[in-house]
């Protein structure tokens, strides 16, 4: 009823849409037709990263807008463009899938200690699979270990009445300890592969 143009979300809410509209379809026996138009909306996504789609791709992706896509669309106001996601891994398949179908999710990477996201991907720089690179005046870097490191301004201070805690994950130098394990690619773009400490995370 209010047609965004703009969701922020956690990665169940898409997995939530891409489940219940697939299910939608297997009850109807359009189950085949639902797969093949995810399998295109990926594909056509992982294109654009490649100098684009392809004539015969671009047709199938036509047919599958219309039959499939514009309704999903529809389902979420018929006006959403852009996303962010974060709080958890939102996973390569259901980026490209929702690029493909009209709908560009922008992942982002940050912790309570760090004021909220730290890096994001962007409209103009987009890596679908990575969380993005650092908000100018945030610096991220990987140490020897794996681990990700976050410094600037939006980095807390320590933790309330315990100093112990706060050196175990802030260095003098400002470097904050993330827990996380992660990786840069060449043009800055964060990717986060693990957990370095034992914490469970479930759906």
């Amino acid at each position: 009823s209010f047609k965004p143009t703009f969701l922020l979300a956690v990665p169940r809410v898409f997995e939530k849409v891409f489940n219940s509209a697939q299910q939608k379809a297997v009850a109807g026996g359009k189950g085949s037709i639902f797969d093949k138009a995810t399998a295109t909306a990926i594909a056509y996504s992982e294109a654009l990263d490649h100098g684009g789609a392809g004539l015969g791709l671009r047709l199938k992706h036509s047919v599958f807008d219309r039959l499939v896509y514009s309704k999903l669309r529809a389902a979420m106001g018929g006006r959403v463009a852009w996303a962010v996601s974060g709080g958890a891994p939102l996973g390569v398949r259901l980026g490209h899938f929702f690029r493909g179908i009209g709908i560009t999710i922008l992942e982002g990477y940050g912790l309570t200690e760090t004021a909220g996201a730290t890096t994001v991907n962007r409209p103009t720089a987009l890596h679908i699979g990575s969380v993005g690179r650092p908000f100018p005046g945030a610096a991220v870097k990987i140490a020897d270990d794996g681990e990700v490191l976050l410094m600037g301004p939006h980095v807390f201070r320590g933790y309330w009445n315990n100093p112990t805690a706060s050196a175990e994950v802030l260095e003098e130098s400002g470097w904050f300890h993330t827990g996380d394990l992660g990786a840069l690619d060449e043009h800055g773009h964060l990717s986060i592969t693990g957990r370095k400490k034992e914490i469970l995370v479930t759906a």
